[in-house]
């Protein structure tokens, strides 16, 4: 091992990894009534309408969605809602 090397691992040894307020955050929604095209769509537009909410994953077979962000969990549940799609937490 160099000097270098030996010095980097040194360095690394003491590093602790700490989340950062904006890191995202999973959100996982069983949504039991979406089964088409037009039901994702829908999902996606009114999840993705709800301030600091991150990125939209639907899952149609398994009938779930993976939210990201850090939008609080009621919001996301009274978007879904609102559009129709009743929801609860994974």
């Amino acid at each position: 091992m160099s000097h270098l090397q030996g010095t980097l691992l040194t360095r690394l040894q003491g590093w602790v990894p700490i989340r950062m307020k904006e890191d995202p955050f999973m959100t996982t929604l069983s949504v039991p009534d979406m089964s088409c095209g037009h039901c994702k769509a829908a999902i996606e537009s009114a999840l993705g309408a709800v301030p600091q909410t991150g990125e939209v994953r639907v899952d149609l077979e398994a009938r779930k969605v993976e939210v990201t962000g850090t939008a609080p969990v009621a919001d996301l549940l009274k978007a879904l809602e609102a559009a129709g799609y009743p929801a609860t937490v994974v």
